[in-house]
């Protein structure tokens, strides 16, 4: 990993070198990660300019809306979870 860096960092290497062990398997959980990571900051942002919003317009009362549909997504994406890693793996 280090070798890696170091080479992005004095341009020796090209960019598949670099990336070689990526494209083996060598970084996905890493990735996948990231992603995830990157997903879920953009969630918190919508969801924190909706809720400044409402309670500058003087709408707060709608901001229990929101925690709900908040609480609503998380419990149907970990259902979909369960039931996507319960289904048979096979090909179309």
């Amino acid at each position: 990993m280090i070798s890696r860096v170091l080479a992005l960092y004095n341009h020796t290497a090209t960019g598949s070198e670099v990336l070689e062990p990526v494209a083996r398997g060598g970084n996905r959980m890493l990735s996948s990660y990231v992603i995830t990571l990157r997903e879920g900051l953009e969630a918190f942002l919508i969801i924190a300019i909706s809720t400044a919003y409402l309670r500058k317009s003087g709408r707060a009362t709608l901001v229990p809306a929101i925690y709900w549909g908040v609480a609503a997504s998380v419990v149907v994406s970990i259902i979909a979870g369960v039931l996507f890693a319960r289904a048979a793996n096979q090909a179309l």
